[in-house]
């Protein structure tokens, strides 16, 4: 093959690899553009999408910021007072510290302030002049309440002292919560033994959800003896006792004078009542199903041992019934230790303290806590010196002679 032909071949071999190379750029180049254009497509649909659920988003938000607006729009359209056609005063819903009922409210239904975020903030109510009835458990919520009020023209109430009505009907509303109950019927009874009740005025008292029955029995001694101020010597007796459905009335009517105290108070399991002489009475829990009666010592005659539990109740500050069990010889009562006498030593069980529980229709008791009678201010010294004791061999001696003679409480 001469020159010329070798230089020609090989020109077009050139020709031929730069068309190859040609080709396969312009492929290249077609794959950079699709790529290209599917990474455009696919971030443009992403920002789209984006701009979707945020706006999905601001709809939602906008959703909720209008349902806020409407229950704020509707806590705020609630009346101060809602008060049926009947001229019921069902609900408060204001915020004042002193709440003055208006003139169109007949009666005051149960619970009425309950509805109110500020309920226990309530401090003062005064009545219109058109209340004529207050249920039992009207002010139940009202847990700061000092005072009811009563405006001059209203002829259906009278006040008698703070928190303490005289209604028409001869009933008297001891309606003051930030008091308790006990404090409530000591003072009352105070005011109709000084003569600021006249005896013939009333017949009976509610005291939160209880209503109390009463009678006058003239006195066989001379009451002005203790209470100069008392002109008409009469006794006032306690004859029944309501609450929730249930009504205990007495055997004997309860005499509220002299040593004998009363208790009185709502619980979570019942409505408590008790008369106590001394360590001697009765406790009443009536439930709503049923009354309990339990005796913590019938009478002075009641030949009890010294190690005899006493039982008392109170209200818990959440509502529950706590009881102090003691025995009898670890009762300080009348400022003394009557039975003291019979104790075995200072690790003797002298209280247990705990929760009782209304359950199956007997009380049951739960202790959390009990006491030694050192844990209750008892010491050798105290022994040593009521019972003329010289040595701590005189006192162990006598202990061990009182354990022999009536045993230890349990």
């Amino acid at each position: 093959m001469d020159n010329n032909s070798v230089e020609n071949q090989t020109n077009e071999n050139k020709s031929k690899n730069n068309r190859r190379i040609a080709v396969c750029c312009c492929i290249v180049a077609a794959i950079c553009i699709v790529a290209a254009t599917v990474l455009v497509m696919h971030f443009r649909n992403s920002d789209e999408t984006a701009v979707v659920d945020t706006g999905e988003t601001e709809e939602k938000n906008d959703s909720g910021r209008q349902d806020n607006e409407t229950t704020a729009e509707t806590e705020i359209s609630k009346p101060e007072f809602e008060i049926s056609d009947d001229g019921v005063l069902t609900a408060y819903n204001g915020e004042a510290e002193t709440v003055v009922i208006p003139d169109n409210v007949i009666s005051i239904g149960a619970d009425a302030f309950g509805t109110s975020p500020y309920a226990e903030d309530i401090k003062t109510v005064k009545l219109g002049k058109s209340v004529e009835d207050i249920d039992v458990r009207a002010f139940v919520s009202l847990k700061s309440l000092e005072d009811i009020e009563v405006v001059e023209d209203n002829n259906n109430y009278n006040k008698i002292s703070d928190g303490i009505l005289l209604s028409k009907d001869g009933t008297i509303f001891l309606g003051v919560k930030s008091r308790s109950e006990n404090e409530a019927i000591t003072a009352f009874i105070d005011k109709v033994y000084k003569g600021e009740v006249k005896s013939d005025s009333f017949n009976r008292f509610i005291i939160g959800p209880a209503v109390i029955e009463i009678e006058f029995k003239e006195a066989n001694y001379n009451i002005s003896e203790v209470y100069p101020e008392n002109e008409e010597n009469k006794i006032m007796y306690f004859t029944s006792v309501s609450a929730y459905g249930q009504k205990t009335t007495f055997d004997e009517s309860l005499a509220s004078y002299g040593n004998v105290s009363y208790r009185a108070f709502d619980t979570d399991e019942g409505y408590v009542f008790s008369k106590t002489y001394y360590v001697f009475g009765s406790t009443w829990i009536l439930t709503k199903n049923g009354v309990l009666e339990y005796s913590v010592l019938p009478s002075w005659e009641y030949n009890s041992s010294n190690n005899d539990s006493v039982i008392f109740f109170s209200e818990g500050e959440n509502g529950e019934l706590i009881y102090s069990r003691r025995p009898r010889k670890f009762c300080f009562v009348g400022g003394c230790w009557d039975y003291i006498y019979s104790c075995t030593g200072l690790d003797e069980f002298a209280r247990e303290e705990g929760i009782a529980k209304v359950e199956n229709g007997d009380i049951v008791y739960y202790p959390e806590k009990t006491y030694t009678a050192r844990e209750i201010g008892l010491n050798e010294d105290f022994f040593k010196r009521e019972f003329n004791l010289n040595s701590d061999e005189e006192l162990q001696n006598w202990f061990e002679l009182n354990e022999k003679n009536f045993g230890s409480a349990k």
